[in-house]
C-alpha cells in the first residue's frame, strides 16, 4: 500500500500518530513523505519509527501481532518549490499544503492514497485502497462541513450544481495514477490551469475541486473521512438524512449506516490541546499517540488536563442541550480495542 504524507516541522507530532495507527492495521506500508520544510534529525526519528521499531513495539505485539514480519518501509521527497504558486494565503495556510498537488508524477506505480497529517485511522483500509473508481482518477469524500455551511462561496464557483459528486475534502485522496496518466493530468496542465482561478478560499482543496469537479468518485464520509469537525457541529438526525439521502448509492455499496469511522479526520481543534472536549475522538487519538516512544511525560499530563476538562463539559451538557440542541456533540461509539 503506498501512501503519500505532505507535512512540515510543526505537524511531525500528529503525522508519527498517524503513521502508528496505520502500522497497527496493515503489514505492508510504503509510505512517502513529501516535504518543503521538514528537518534530517525529524526525517531520521521517522526513519527509525518505521524501518527500526523496538523488538516489542506495540503496533507489531499483543493485539496487533502480524503473522509474517512487517514490511514498513518509508522514502522521503522533497518538493519543487519553484511548482509552488506565488499566492496569497490565509495565515493558517502554508506554502507546504501544494506540495501534494504537484509531487504525484514522481511516481511511476498504480496507485497512491494520501492522508492529511492530522488524521488516525482506527482499522484496515484495504478495501478503501482497492476500491473501484469507475474510471475517475481520484476518489475522496465529501466534505460535509463546506456543503453545509458555505453555499453562498461554492456557488460562484460551480461546485454545488452535481449533488451526487458534491465539493469534496482534500485531507483523504486515492489517486488512480494509471487514470490520471490516461487522462493526460499531467503537473504543467494542472500549473496551467491553476492559472485560470479565482482568488480562492481553501486555496489546494479548492483547486483540486475545481480541476477534478464531476470526474472523481465520492467515498463515505463516514468512514473514510470522517470529519470530527462536522460530526461535532451537526446533530445525528441530520447526518443520518445527509447519509441516507444524498449519498444512499455509497451508503448501499458500503453496507454500513452507523457513524464508527475507519478514518478520523481532525481538521478543526487538535486532539492534544488540553481544552479539546470530542472525548471519545480524543480517546481513538491518545490510543495510538501513547505508543509512541517519543510521547514525553507533559503529552500525558496533557492527556490528563483534557479528563478534567470533560468532567466540566459533562455537567454543562443538559444546559448546551436546551440551549442548541441541532449543533450538539453527536454519541460516538468508538471501536473496541
Amino acid at each position: 500500500m503506498n501512501v503519500l504524507l505532505c507535512f512540515n516541522n510543526n505537524f511531525v507530532r500528529l503525522a508519527r500518530s498517524l503513521i502508528i495507527s496505520l502500522m497497527c492495521h496493515h503489514s505492508d506500508l510504503h509510505i512517502i513523505v513529501a516535504y518543503l520544510h521538514l528537518d534530517e534529525e525529524q526525517r531520521q526519528s521517522l526513519k527509525q519509527l518505521v524501518e527500526s521499531p523496538a523488538a516489542d513495539a506495540p503496533w507489531n505485539s499483543g493485539l496487533y501481532a502480524k503473522k509474517e514480519p512487517p514490511k514498513h518501509r518509508i522514502s522521503f521527497v522533497q518538493a519543487d518549490e519553484s511548482l509552488i504558486p506565488d499566492m496569497p494565503f490565509k495565515k493558517k495556510f502554508s506554502a507546504d499544503i501544494w506540495s501534494r498537488c504537484f509531487i504525484w508524477d514522481r511516481f511511476d506505480f498504480s496507485r497512491l492514497l494520501y492522508l492529511d497529517a492530522d488524521i488516525i485511522v482506527n482499522g484496515s483500509i484495504e478495501p478503501f485502497y482497492n476500491a473501484d473508481l469507475r474510471g475517475t482518477p481520484i476518489m475522496a469524500a465529501p466534505d460535509l462541513s463546506i456543503t453545509y455551511r458555505t453555499m453562498e462561496y461554492l456557488s460562484p464557483l460551480g461546485l454545488n450544481d452535481n449533488p451526487a459528486k458534491p465539493y469534496f475534502n482534500s485531507g483523504v485522496m486515492l489517486f488512480d495514477l494509471d487514470n490520471m496518466r490516461k487522462q493526460g493530468h499531467t503537473v504543467a496542465k494542472m500549473q496551467e490551469f491553476l492559472k485560470t482561478c479565482p482568488t480562492l478560499r481553501y486555496p489546494d482543496q479548492d483547486f483540486l475541486n475545481l480541476f477534478f469537479k464531476n470526474n472523481y468518485t465520492p467515498a463515505n464520509p463516514f468512514h473514510y473521512n470522517c470529519l470530527v469537525y462536522s460530526v461535532s457541529k451537526f446533530s445525528r438526525e441530520l447526518l443520518r438524512d445527509f447519509h441516507e439521502v444524498q449519498f444512499a448509492e455509497i451508503a448501499q455499496e458500503n453496507g454500513k449506516t452507523d457513524l464508527q469511522p475507519t478514518i478520523i479526520h481532525y481538521n478543526g481543534k487538535k486532539p492534544f490541546k488540553w481544552n479539546y472536549n470530542q472525548k471519545h475522538f480524543a480517546r481513538e487519538y491518545w490510543h495510538y499517540a501513547l505508543m509512541d516512544p517519543l510521547c514525553e511525560g507533559s503529552h500525558l499530563l496533557l492527556h490528563a488536563s483534557q479528563a478534567g476538562t470533560r468532567a466540566v463539559n459533562a455537567l454543562l451538557y443538559p444546559f448546551n442541550m436546551l440551549l442548541n440542541p441541532l449543533t450538539n456533540h453527536v454519541p460516538y461509539k468508538p471501536k473496541a480495542d
